[in-house]
Protein backbone atom coordinates (compact mmCIF):
# COMPACT_ATOMS: atom_id res chain seq x y z
CA UNK A 1 0.00 0.00 0.00
CA UNK A 2 1.31 3.68 0.02
CA UNK A 3 3.38 4.75 2.23
CA UNK A 4 2.21 7.34 4.69
CA UNK A 5 3.41 10.51 4.86
CA UNK A 6 6.96 10.85 5.57
CA UNK A 7 7.98 10.42 9.12
CA UNK A 8 9.22 13.97 10.63
CA UNK A 9 11.60 12.68 13.38
CA UNK A 10 12.90 15.47 15.88
CA UNK A 11 15.94 14.70 17.36
CA UNK A 12 16.14 16.86 20.43
CA UNK A 13 19.95 17.61 21.64
CA UNK A 14 21.84 16.35 18.53
CA UNK A 15 24.57 18.79 18.77
CA UNK A 16 26.20 20.66 22.07
CA UNK A 17 25.58 24.65 22.01
CA UNK A 18 29.58 24.42 21.43
CA UNK A 19 29.40 22.07 18.57
CA UNK A 20 26.85 24.73 16.87
CA UNK A 21 28.86 27.84 18.01
CA UNK A 22 31.98 25.78 16.34
CA UNK A 23 30.10 25.17 12.80
CA UNK A 24 28.94 28.62 12.67
CA UNK A 25 32.03 30.26 13.18
CA UNK A 26 34.11 28.50 10.44
CA UNK A 27 31.08 28.72 7.82
CA UNK A 28 30.98 32.24 8.32
CA UNK A 29 33.57 33.56 6.48
CA UNK A 30 32.86 31.20 3.42
CA UNK A 31 29.39 32.55 3.23
CA UNK A 32 28.58 32.88 -0.41
CA UNK A 33 24.16 34.02 -1.88
CA UNK A 34 22.18 30.36 -2.18
CA UNK A 35 20.77 29.34 -5.28
CA UNK A 36 19.24 26.62 -6.26
CA UNK A 37 19.91 24.18 -9.48
CA UNK A 38 16.44 23.40 -10.26
CA UNK A 39 15.24 26.76 -12.07
CA UNK A 40 11.60 25.30 -12.86
CA UNK A 41 10.92 24.94 -9.31
CA UNK A 42 9.44 28.38 -8.00
CA UNK A 43 11.42 28.37 -5.11
CA UNK A 44 12.60 31.52 -4.10
CA UNK A 45 15.73 31.45 -1.67
CA UNK A 46 17.17 34.19 -0.26
CA UNK A 47 19.62 32.97 2.28
CA UNK A 48 23.57 32.63 2.07
CA UNK A 49 25.03 29.47 2.60
CA UNK A 50 28.36 27.42 2.89
CA UNK A 51 29.78 24.03 2.17
CA UNK A 52 32.00 22.55 4.75
CA UNK A 53 33.88 18.75 3.80
CA UNK A 54 32.85 16.25 6.63
CA UNK A 55 36.75 16.10 7.38
CA UNK A 56 36.42 19.79 7.93
CA UNK A 57 37.78 19.83 11.31
CA UNK A 58 37.25 17.08 14.31
CA UNK A 59 34.04 18.54 15.14
CA UNK A 60 32.62 18.37 11.75
CA UNK A 61 33.96 14.60 11.55
CA UNK A 62 32.09 14.14 15.06
CA UNK A 63 28.74 15.04 13.76
CA UNK A 64 29.17 13.20 10.40
CA UNK A 65 29.84 10.12 12.53
CA UNK A 66 26.80 11.02 14.92
CA UNK A 67 24.80 10.52 11.65
CA UNK A 68 25.97 7.63 10.51
CA UNK A 69 25.21 6.49 14.14
CA UNK A 70 21.88 7.45 13.81
CA UNK A 71 21.32 6.02 10.41
CA UNK A 72 22.89 2.75 11.34
CA UNK A 73 25.03 2.50 8.76
CA UNK A 74 28.91 1.82 9.00
CA UNK A 75 31.42 4.47 7.99
CA UNK A 76 33.14 2.61 5.36
CA UNK A 77 29.52 2.59 3.62
CA UNK A 78 27.80 5.73 4.35
CA UNK A 79 31.10 7.85 3.81
CA UNK A 80 30.24 7.72 -0.33
CA UNK A 81 26.21 8.15 -0.03
CA UNK A 82 27.45 11.65 1.79
CA UNK A 83 27.64 15.22 0.50
CA UNK A 84 29.46 18.01 2.15
CA UNK A 85 27.89 19.78 4.84
CA UNK A 86 25.51 23.00 3.58
CA UNK A 87 25.44 25.92 6.37
CA UNK A 88 22.16 28.06 6.13
CA UNK A 89 21.92 31.79 7.30
CA UNK A 90 19.03 33.68 7.16
CA UNK A 91 18.43 37.20 8.04
CA UNK A 92 15.28 39.01 9.25
CA UNK A 93 12.86 38.56 5.72
CA UNK A 94 14.40 35.85 4.30
CA UNK A 95 12.97 32.27 3.93
CA UNK A 96 13.39 29.11 1.10
CA UNK A 97 10.10 28.40 -0.54
CA UNK A 98 8.65 25.42 -0.53
CA UNK A 99 10.61 23.00 -2.22
CA UNK A 100 11.85 19.35 -2.28
CA UNK A 101 15.55 17.92 -1.94
CA UNK A 102 15.53 15.16 -4.66
CA UNK A 103 13.42 16.68 -6.87
CA UNK A 104 16.07 16.92 -9.28
CA UNK A 105 17.00 14.17 -11.48
CA UNK A 106 20.54 14.06 -9.97
CA UNK A 107 19.46 14.29 -6.35
CA UNK A 108 19.45 11.07 -4.61
CA UNK A 109 18.99 12.64 -1.61
CA UNK A 110 17.07 9.97 0.49
CA UNK A 111 17.53 10.90 3.53
CA UNK A 112 17.48 14.83 5.15
CA UNK A 113 19.22 15.62 8.58
CA UNK A 114 18.65 19.03 9.41
CA UNK A 115 20.46 20.81 12.37
CA UNK A 116 19.26 23.84 13.76
CA UNK A 117 22.47 25.84 14.95
CA UNK A 118 21.22 28.76 16.28
CA UNK A 119 17.26 29.86 18.57
CA UNK A 120 15.19 31.95 16.11
CA UNK A 121 13.23 34.51 18.80
CA UNK A 122 10.49 34.60 16.03
CA UNK A 123 9.28 32.61 12.95
CA UNK A 124 12.25 30.71 10.55
CA UNK A 125 10.28 27.10 11.24
CA UNK A 126 10.68 24.34 8.73
CA UNK A 127 7.29 23.73 7.35
CA UNK A 128 5.60 20.53 5.83
CA UNK A 129 2.73 21.30 4.26
CA UNK A 130 1.69 17.99 3.17
CA UNK A 131 3.07 15.96 5.99
CA UNK A 132 0.13 15.78 7.38
CA UNK A 133 -0.95 14.19 4.75
CA UNK A 134 -3.07 16.96 2.39
CA UNK A 135 -2.01 16.06 -0.64
CA UNK A 136 -4.11 16.94 -3.93
CA UNK A 137 -6.27 13.98 -5.72
CA UNK A 138 -4.52 11.54 -7.60
CA UNK A 139 -4.03 7.82 -7.08
CA UNK A 140 -0.82 8.05 -5.05
CA UNK A 141 0.61 4.75 -6.76
CA UNK A 142 -0.46 5.45 -10.24
CA UNK A 143 0.89 8.92 -10.28
CA UNK A 144 4.23 8.04 -8.89
CA UNK A 145 4.84 5.17 -11.86
CA UNK A 146 7.93 6.80 -13.30
CA UNK A 147 10.80 9.43 -11.84
CA UNK A 148 9.65 11.94 -14.37
CA UNK A 149 6.03 11.59 -13.34
CA UNK A 150 6.90 11.50 -9.62
CA UNK A 151 8.57 14.79 -10.35
CA UNK A 152 6.45 16.67 -12.15
CA UNK A 153 3.77 15.87 -9.14
CA UNK A 154 6.37 17.10 -6.68
CA UNK A 155 5.80 21.03 -8.94
CA UNK A 156 2.03 20.83 -8.53
CA UNK A 157 2.45 19.82 -5.13
CA UNK A 158 4.97 22.73 -4.84
CA UNK A 159 2.59 24.73 -6.26
CA UNK A 160 -0.02 24.06 -4.15
CA UNK A 161 1.74 25.10 -1.12
CA UNK A 162 1.85 28.73 -2.43
CA UNK A 163 -2.29 28.38 -1.80
CA UNK A 164 -1.98 27.03 1.56
CA UNK A 165 -1.48 28.42 5.20
CA UNK A 166 1.21 27.23 7.66
CA UNK A 167 -0.61 28.46 10.12
CA UNK A 168 -3.11 25.43 9.86
CA UNK A 169 -1.93 22.94 7.38
CA UNK A 170 0.95 20.44 7.95
CA UNK A 171 3.67 20.35 10.67
CA UNK A 172 5.88 23.28 11.63
CA UNK A 173 9.03 22.64 13.37
CA UNK A 174 10.66 25.55 15.27
CA UNK A 175 14.42 26.14 15.11
CA UNK A 176 16.12 25.12 18.84
CA UNK A 177 19.54 25.72 18.93
CA UNK A 178 21.53 22.07 19.17
CA UNK A 179 18.10 19.97 17.96
CA UNK A 180 17.98 17.79 14.52
CA UNK A 181 15.06 17.16 12.26
CA UNK A 182 15.42 14.23 10.23
CA UNK A 183 12.82 13.25 7.22
CA UNK A 184 13.06 10.69 4.18
CA UNK A 185 12.48 12.19 0.74
CA UNK A 186 12.40 9.46 -1.57
CA UNK A 187 9.08 6.37 -0.93
CA UNK A 188 9.57 3.26 -0.59
CA UNK A 189 10.04 2.88 -4.77
CA UNK A 190 13.02 5.22 -4.98
CA UNK A 191 10.79 8.19 -5.79
CA UNK A 192 10.74 11.59 -4.77
CA UNK A 193 7.64 11.49 -2.08
CA UNK A 194 5.60 14.77 -2.39
CA UNK A 195 4.99 14.86 1.19
CA UNK A 196 8.68 15.66 1.99
CA UNK A 197 8.20 19.02 0.20
CA UNK A 198 9.26 21.82 2.53
CA UNK A 199 9.63 25.67 3.53
CA UNK A 200 11.92 27.43 5.03
CA UNK A 201 9.30 30.30 6.77
CA UNK A 202 10.45 33.99 7.04
CA UNK A 203 12.73 34.69 9.94
CA UNK A 204 10.96 37.48 11.79
CA UNK A 205 13.31 37.94 14.40
CA UNK A 206 16.89 37.69 14.92
CA UNK A 207 18.56 35.21 12.96
CA UNK A 208 18.88 31.75 11.88
CA UNK A 209 21.77 28.94 11.19
CA UNK A 210 20.92 25.70 9.86
CA UNK A 211 22.60 22.86 8.13
CA UNK A 212 21.86 20.08 6.09
CA UNK A 213 23.28 17.09 5.98
CA UNK A 214 22.31 15.07 3.15
CA UNK A 215 22.06 11.06 2.50
CA UNK A 216 22.18 9.21 -1.13
CA UNK A 217 20.09 6.52 -1.71
CA UNK A 218 22.41 3.96 -3.87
Amino acid sequence: GHQPAPVVVDIPGFLSPEECDHVISIAKPKLARSFTFDESSDASRTSTNAWLPLGTDSTVARLRDRVAQLVGLPLKDFLPLTEDLQVVHYEPAQFFGAHHDAAAAFQRRLITVLFYLSDVPEGGETWFPFAGGHLSEGDAEEAAATPEVARGRIQEQIAAAAQLDPATEGIRVRPKKGDAVMFYNLDGKGLPDPAAVHAALPVLAGEKWAANFWIGGT
